[in-house]
């Protein structure tokens, strides 16, 4: 049970670590946190998620 508290834990820490990393990206390009950030981000986020899920599922495995 500890496992998976922590396993959440991560995942939002990584989640967090990606959305800030983006932004600040997004800063240095001067751009806003605009409609087409928030675009790109979901993506970066989807790509963070299932980068994140696969280090999991190899680390249980």
């Amino acid at each position: 049970m500890a496992l998976i508290y922590v396993i959440a834990k991560m995942n939002a820490f990584y989640q967090d670590a990606c959305h800030l990393t983006f932004y600040f990206v997004g800063i240095l390009f001067g751009y806003t946190y605009d409609l087409y950030l928030k675009i790109i981000g979901f993506f970066f986020q989807l790509s963070c998620i299932s980068f994140f899920s696969i280090k999991c599922i190899s680390i249980l495995a």
